[in-house]
């Protein structure tokens, strides 16, 4: 994957140029590169590091030929994967006239690249930018339904600019507008635009008080700050640098009507070839591919799915004291059933200290949910000290397949969990006790799926990953998986008072049964508050007396008296010190 930056309007100084880069090298160790052209112009300048060898790091001379960058600039930080040679180098500039600024796989690119040399396009290099770039020559916007995999883009197109996002928003892309100074930017991270001064950082008290109060992510084009939004997930933008106009257009991925096989019998042996087929083209890199095993099934799964040898990491604690769960016995299990699984277990208790923490927070703009995503911080930092560049993860899985225990219509028919149901989820007790659907499931899982719990698990994951350079993949989401899932009506999921059927019986005559069939296993979170009470404590006091978005949408006073009687839970502390974090950090980023 890569790092994004682009604007149009703003007309920055080469120290801002330096600061948009050096804001986004983590995504991007392997080079970077600068484009920039006045609107209407034939003449534009492209700066790429001098040692292509050791692009890192840029320095003020490197940029001196953009002592004046012009009215569009585009920037990229590029993580090499895909493509070879400097025909594959980003801002991918055929013509002054169409330039592209790319952050994604394509799977399909080589098919694609077929498709497209029949149609006369002739290629300069093997990247799957330039594929891209062609297919917007030949089809216009329209080129987004025919990408597999996860991107975020930017084109300039002669005189507006064009973008996107893929259909789950694996990939970031965010924005900033200011029509009346006909000044619009994007990033693949908050930060860059805060380092640039196109934004000001200021959280948001609505986005903040849902966080804080109801554990909810923004969802649509909502981000934690005043000045900055983001693309909604499949969505794409039109910007018109002439009259200073944003159009974003609605997602082309409609969800998919219900008409699965009529025999039920069939969903296993339908999913199991779309998770081979997926894992397989998630594994061409330039890179050896890897396997973030838990122990649970979704992850299990893509360890029996692979059809060649694949080393697989798990998390272990390795020192007394940590708490969070030993999933030793799961993994060692699918090892011995999995001849292809090659386990190295990672020991991550000694790595819980505060100073990682709060190193943790500073790889994020906006506050991560729960302690889980510090575990995956943890487990990503790991695995990119064996130089491992890309990982495939079982997310999105639970989502698809409704594994969640708050969407199961038929574990429990008593007063308590229906009136649990109508007030926590906004659902409606069935009507017919015997029911296995539930009257709004469809409409949860969509939620789920489009506007919060999933988008933050991926918000997390792209964050977690290119924090210590490494692409994450999810062959859960491929279109083959998803368009399956979306097909499938709840009762077929349901099934035998289990959850996300189809997923366990997948590869249930190979994996272990308490691996495909088991209840037990759960998320990786850490009793973080118990394992460092004094500093936690401390901290969070300073989050309460210090944070400025805290004292407009809270009782501070009232807050502070819970906290000192310890009516105050370990996951609310959690975000106090999240939320303030983030406040901290977006003000002393903001170019002054």
């Amino acid at each position: 994957m890569c790092g994004i930056f682009g604007c149009v309007g703003a007309r920055l100084r080469r120290a801002d140029v330096l600061a948009a880069l050096a804001s986004l090298r983590h995504r991007g160790p392997d080079g970077w590169g600068v484009w920039t052209a006045d609107i209407g112009s034939a003449a534009a300048t492209a700066v790429w590091p001098p040692d292509s060898r050791r692009p890192w790091p840029c320095t003020p001379a490197d940029l001196a030929p953009l002592d004046d960058p012009q009215e569009v600039l585009l920037l990229n930080t590029r993580l090499g994967l895909c493509g070879h040679g400097p025909a594959s180098r980003q801002p991918m500039a055929p013509t002054p006239e169409r330039v592209i600024t790319f952050n994604g796989e394509l799977y399909n690119h080589l098919s694609l690249r077929a498709e497209l040399e029949r149609r006369g396009a002739r290629f300069r290099s093997d990247s799957d930018t330039e594929v891209l770039l062609a297919g917007y020559r030949e089809w216009g916007p329209d080129v987004v339904t025919r990408l597999e995999g996860p991107y975020a883009f930017a084109i300039w197109d002669s005189r507006r600019l064009f973008g996107a996002r893929d259909r789950f928003g694996e990939k970031p892309l965010y924005v900033t507008h200011h029509p009346g100074q006909q000044v619009f930017a994007f990033s693949s991270m908050p930060r860059t635009l805060f380092a640039t001064g196109l934004a000001g950082g200021t959280v948001r008290d609505d986005v903040a008080t849902r966080y804080l109060f109801d554990r909810v992510p923004p969802t649509g084009d909502a981000t934690f700050f005043d000045d900055v939004r983001q693309i909604p997930a499949g969505c794409s933008f039109d910007y018109d640098p002439a009259t200073g106009s944003l159009h974003i257009a609605p997602s082309p991925f409609a969800g998919i009507d219900p008409d699965p096989d009529p025999d039920p019998a069939a969903d296993a042996v339908i999913l199991r070839t779309a998770l081979m087929d997926s894992l397989a083209a998630r594994r061409h890199a330039n890179s050896p591919v890897t396997l973030c095993l838990s122990g649970g099934v979704d992850s299990a799964n893509l360890a029996a799915a692979a059809e060649s040898s694949i080393t697989c990491y798990s998390l272990t604690s390795g020192s007394d004291g940590v708490r969070f769960p030993d999933e030793r016995q799961h993994v060692a299990g699918v090892a011995t059933a999995v001849p292809n699984a090659r386990v190295t277990f990672l020991p991550v208790g000694r790595e819980i200290t505060v100073r990682n923490f709060r190193q943790f927070l500073d790889d994020h703009d906006e506050p991560p949910l729960n302690s889980g995503a510090f575990l995956q911080w943890l487990l990503m930092r790991q695995i990119s000290r064996s130089g491992t560049r890309v990982v495939v993860t079982g997310q999105g899985a639970d989502e698809l397949f409704w594994g969640y225990p708050w969407q199961i219509p038929s574990y429990r028919r008593d007063a308590e969990w229906d009136s649990v149901w109508r007030t926590d989820f906004g659902g409606r007790a069935p009507t017919d006790p015997a029911s296995e659907e539930m009257v709004d499931i469809d409409a949860l899982r969509y939620r789920e799926l489009f506007s919060t719990r999933l988008p933050q698990h991926l918000r997390d994951d792209d964050t977690n990953s290119m924090a210590h350079g490494i692409e994450s993949r999810t062959p859960y989401l491929s279109h083959g998986v998803v368009n399956f899932a979306l097909s499938l009506p709840a009762s077929r999921c349901f099934r035998d008072r289990t959850t996300k059927y189809p997923v366990r019986a997948a590869f249930s005559d190979v994996l272990p049964e308490r691996v495909a069939w088991g209840k037990a296993k759960r998320g990786l979170y850490v009793d973080w508050a118990a394992q460092w009470s004094d500093p936690i404590e401390e901290s969070v006091a300073q989050a309460v007396a210090t944070s400025a978005v805290l004292s407009r949408i809270a009782d501070v006073g009232r807050l502070e008296v819970e906290l000192a009687r310890g009516d105050v839970s370990p996951a609310f502390r959690w975000r106090l010190v999240a939320l303030a974090h983030t406040e901290q950090a977006a003000a002393a980023r903001v170019l002054r």
